[in-house]
């Protein structure tokens, strides 16, 4: 039985049985894993540390279910997992509530946006950058935006953020936009309400000049941070990016996502 081994960060588990386990892990080399890890449950397993979610390990596994669904391009059966070893733990994605229902939410967005056999290391990247990053910032919006754009990017889904969608012209300086997420981009206040009026233009949100310089800087970190405005870019401009982002999310995945829905109403009543 081939093995492959690779590193991972796990999304999800779950017991099965008296002595086993489901978990869902998310690998650099492999995109999505869900699997069985049979004897994890047992005292002196090859499952060092065990399966929480928010925990980077060594994992072997073997690939001949997933290599069928990478050769039918469809997602394929349970992997079995032989062996995981704890690399990293993100203990501050614990440590406070805005932290938690960030990190779940992260989390809930890579099991629903990435797909078996379908391998994404640009995203993995951004996702352990993200959790590494989290106790010496101690910003979770940022990193819950961090990971969105990384998923919609890397899966061709981002929004258009240079361009009027209407006019197909750079988008002019403005201190308010409105965004379409049905048509993947901004508009300016003038053509906000023509726009509206189309039969396939979907809800439309305003969204602040801030908010979109933070899209910026998460496309050209290396360029968009040296402009002025990024000394501006506080935790609230994190969080309307990151609640934009997520909401986003949803709609071009048309998929309901429960842990963006318990973020977003725990944003809301802390104002």
């Amino acid at each position: 039985m081939p093995l492959v081994r690779d590193t991972a960060i796990c999304v999800r588990s779950w017991d099965w049985s008296q002595t086993s386990q489901m978990v869902v892990a998310f690998s650099r080399g492999a995109g999505l894993l869900r699997g069985i890890a049979k004897g994890a449950r047992r005292l002196g397993s090859n499952y060092a540390g065990g399966f929480e979610p928010l925990t980077l390990g060594d994992i072997v596994f073997s690939n001949a279910a997933w290599e069928k669904a990478a050769r039918a391009s469809e997602s394929g059966g349970l992997v079995t997992i032989t062996a995981w070893e704890v690399l990293e733990l993100f203990p501050t994605g614990r440590q406070s509530l805005r932290s938690f229902l960030a990190c779940c939410c992260i989390l809930d967005l890579v099991q629903r946006g990435m797909q078996e056999a379908d391998p994404h290391p640009g995203v993995f990247d951004a996702l352990l950058v993200s959790l590494r990053e989290l106790a010496p910032r101690g910003e979770p919006e940022r990193a819950l935006a961090h990971v969105a754009w990384a998923l919609l990017h890397e899966t061709g889904l981002a929004p258009d953020i240079s361009h009027d969608i209407v006019r197909g012209a750079p988008l002019l300086p403005a201190k308010v936009y409105t965004f379409f997420p049905r048509l993947g981009g901004f508009v300016s206040a003038a053509d906000a309400e023509t726009t509206s009026a189309a039969p396939d233009a979907g809800p439309a949100w305003r969204v602040r000049s801030e908010t979109l310089h933070v899209l910026r800087a998460l496309a050209v970190p290396e360029l968009a941070l040296q402009a002025p405005q990024a000394s501006r870019m506080g935790p609230l401009v994190w969080q309307r990016a990151a609640s934009l982002l997520v909401q986003y999310f949803r709609e071009v995945h048309q998929t309901d996502v429960p842990a963006v829905g318990q973020w977003l109403a725990a944003m809301r009543k802390e104002g």
